[in-house]
């Protein structure tokens, strides 16, 4: 195998770059190509390399495939006590496109980022079972509740009429005025 020519020296940076995209699972350093990481564990880690006696050595590394967070990345202390509890609630629970229900928003929620870009969370009961409902912060819901409620989640409490309907190919729940 031979050295790969004319890359950049950012090989065992302790920080993910744009060039190093590969990580160590010993020790979580970012290297830009295989050839780099091969050579790194072999130099660095080769007693904890697996071997034909013990091909079982190294694998007690304490991460399983994939679940070990990368170097320099951190969970974030949660804004509140943790969730409310419950399943969330879909728009295909509430059943096929045009379906009304009525929710009984319970008082409680938070502003949290999400998938798609910042999302309010609010918990609510649905036919004798709670619920959480997550929606886009600045959305068409978020205005009717805002409007509706106000501001603090502690007085978004009451029924609400929502209907089922779609968006680039996605059921949705809207809140009915």
């Amino acid at each position: 195998m031979s050295k790969p020519q004319n890359l950049p020296v950012l090989d065992g940076d302790k920080k993910r770059s744009t060039f190093a995209d590969l990580d160590c699972i010993f020790c979580g350093r970012w290297f830009t190509n295989f050839y780099t990481l091969g050579d790194h564990a072999v130099r660095v880690h080769a007693d904890r390399l697996p071997t034909s006696e013990n091909p079982r050595r190294g694998m007690d590394h304490g991460f399983t495939k994939r679940s070990h967070t990368m170097a320099g990345d951190k969970v974030s202390k949660p804004q509140s006590g943790g969730g409310t509890g419950g399943d969330f609630l879909k728009a295909r629970m509430i059943g096929k496109l045009g379906t009304k229900s009525t929710l009984k928003l319970m008082g409680t929620g938070e502003e949290r980022s999400g998938n798609f870009g910042p999302q309010i969370t609010v918990t609510c009961k649905w036919r004798g079972k709670d619920y959480r409902w997550s929606f886009g912060k600045d959305s068409g819901n978020h205005t009717r509740l805002y409007k509706r409620f106000g501001a603090s989640f502690k007085k978004w409490k009451g029924e609400i009429k929502v209907e089922v309907k779609e968006f680039n190919g996605n059921d949705y729940l809207a809140v009915l005025d």
